[in-house]
């Protein structure tokens, strides 16, 4: 899809599974992607190579940290022949001492940090949510937020909204328009920056028969049209390397770090569920009851109304056996 619109992605490769699959199936990815024109940056997952007990950078040392990265970087570095300049940490799990250890390493952007996300621990530096922030010689890319607020599509506006923080993330999306709402929504606060987010299973359904890899055509579509849309906004697309490039810019306000509300209308049953999660487990007894009584209330009269119409509709001269 990148292709046919003469786009490139950054693609985060996480090369610390190569002892799983070996080194040379890891190396033909970064080849492969980088040979498509698509740019090849650092993702750290470090359990498989250094403490399958601590999957998160946070759990680290500022030194271990620093070695993994360092690692990282030498690895990819030689299967690519460019130099790395970006990094994502594997669930959001960076704190302060991975920064520094970019630092350390040379990188020039991450964008590991993931506002309120509860494995993120750069929620405390003072980062801003939406728009770049310049540590040292570090730019950090936020991944790009907004507040969904879920409202049923019946009585929607008489019950207070379901509010929740989202990322634009082919699989995070409700539909469509959704996607195309919260684009909007952002690119009216005319960040520099807009994150579009995606995994290499976001396209993939679950596995069909025989184990054979099944497409998640929902998850296509909604891709498909986020390019649409930036590319009838006519918005430039460009990759984390690319920023890298930018020359440092002044840093902007805190009255401009916006966090838009986008509203969706789901159905009664969604939004009860979702209300009922965010407001615990006493909510959930009396949600799961409700949601009980309005589907079973609806499935009473429906039966009431299917066997009146039977009644209804027999013949008045039939007789009984």
């Amino acid at each position: 899809m990148l292709k046919n619109r003469g786009l490139a992605g950054t693609f985060f490769l996480n090369i610390y599974e190569y002892p799983r699959w070996g080194e040379a199936a890891m190396r033909g990815i970064a080849v492969k992607l980088q040979a498509a024109g698509q740019d090849v940056a650092l993702h750290t997952h470090p359990e498989t190579v250094y403490d399958p007990a601590r999957s998160e950078m946070f759990q680290y040392s500022l030194e271990e940290q620093t070695s993994i990265i360092r690692d990282g970087v030498r690895l990819l570095t030689a299967w690519t022949g460019r130099p790395v300049v970006a990094h994502r940490a594997g669930g959001y799990s960076a704190d302060d001492r991975t920064l520094e250890s970019l630092n350390r390493n040379g990188l020039r952007v991450d964008s590991s940090f993931f506002w309120e996300h509860p494995s993120s621990h750069l929620n405390g530096l003072g980062l801003f949510r939406n728009l770049p922030s310049y540590t040292s010689r570090l730019t950090e890319i936020p991944v790009t937020v907004y507040m969904r607020e879920e409202r049923p599509r019946l009585l929607g506006n008489l019950l207070a909204p379901v509010t929740t923080v989202r990322k634009i993330d082919d699989n995070w999306f409700i539909d469509e328009q959704e996607a195309r709402s919260a684009i909007d929504a952002i690119a009216e606060a005319a960040p520099p920056v807009i994150v579009v987010f995606l995994h290499s299973f976001s396209l993939l359904a679950e596995q069909g028969g025989g184990g054979e890899p099944k497409a998640d055509n929902h998850s296509r579509d909604i891709l498909r049209a986020i390019i649409d849309h930036v590319h009838e906004k006519r918005f430039e697309v460009v990759t984390m390397r690319d920023i890298a490039e930018w020359k440092t810019v002044a840093v902007p306000s805190r009255d401009q770090d916006i966090v838009p509300k986008v509203t969706v209308r789901v159905g009664l049953h969604r939004y009860l569920w979702h209300r009922l999660r965010a407001e615990g487990t006493g909510a959930m007894v009396v949600s799961a009851a409700l949601l009980t009584f309005v589907f079973g209330g609806a499935g009473l009269l429906a039966g009431r109304r299917w066997r009146s119409g039977r009644n209804s509709a027999a013949p008045s001269n039939v007789s009984r056996q």
